[in-house]
């Protein structure tokens, strides 16, 4: 919620998303009850206003590639605690 009240506020967001998807996008409801990981009401209305990209972060081209948004953001808002970002060998900038 946060990024999407930043969003709503008129910042630019750019919400990172791993390969598989968000699982918010398996998620209901879903129009006619028909699930389609495009049309998932709580995605979507968790989503509204933002700019998204799919990286694996795992690999090492996808945590340079969020490095480099990293670097040219004002803010980061992530679900990761700090150990879980150093497991992932992602490290950033002071």
């Amino acid at each position: 919620m946060c990024s999407r009240a930043l969003a709503d506020l008129g910042a630019d967001v750019i919400k990172v998303e791993p390969p598989e998807g968000d699982p918010a996008r398996f998620a209901g409801p879903f129009p006619n009850d028909q699930p389609h990981r495009e049309k998932s009401g709580r995605f979507l209305s968790l989503n509204v206003n933002k700019l998204g990209i799919t990286l694996d972060t795992d690999s090492p081209s996808g945590r340079d590639a969020l490095l480099g948004l990293v670097r040219e953001s004002d803010v980061l808002v992530t679900d990761f605690r700090p150990p879980q970002l150093r497991e992932r060998k992602v490290e950033f900038p002071e």
